[in-house]
């Protein structure tokens, strides 16, 4: 991997190999992938940080028909972008009743028998939880 960037006068230059941003591609959730330097953009759909350039070439049958980005007009913005950056991540664990939870697409409440009102906004499908450590979280009795 070569990484080096050529800015007459600019103390922001890359010098070294550890300067230069995680592959997109390796990037696990939407923060991460918004967050570092690299102009990656995050699938909701797929769960995936790509390369924009890859968009036309990778998902061109529809597979990614949204995407967060972010952009980096200039380093004076940078800071606000990267905060934008994050606050435009979905977090379903940010909802703490059943009814916010169900009402944001790819979110599902995880509630124990007992008492339904306990439980826990999740990111999943019709399916299943897309991470099962989190119903681990709530009790051995999860409905989900």
């Amino acid at each position: 991997m070569n990484c080096f960037q050529t800015v007459v006068g600019s103390t922001e230059a890359v010098l070294s190999l550890r300067e230069c941003p995680a592959p997109c591609h390796l990037r696990e959730n939407c923060s991460q992938c918004l967050d570092d330097r690299g102009r990656c953009v995050w699938c909701e759909a797929t769960q995936e940080c790509f390369s924009f350039s890859i968009y036309t070439s990778e998902y061109q049958f529809g597979l990614c028909r949204e995407w967060l980005d972010q952009a980096q007009n200039n380093n004076h913005h940078l800071q606000q972008s990267l905060v934008r950056g994050t606050q435009q991540c979905k977090s379903c664990s940010s909802h703490t009743n059943c009814s916010s939870c169900l009402h944001t697409l790819g979110c599902g409440w995880c509630y124990s028998v007992g008492n339904p009102i306990e439980g826990s906004c999740v990111q999943g499908d019709f399916n299943k939880p897309h991470h099962g450590e989190t119903l681990a979280r709530l009790s051995p009795n999860i409905n989900n």
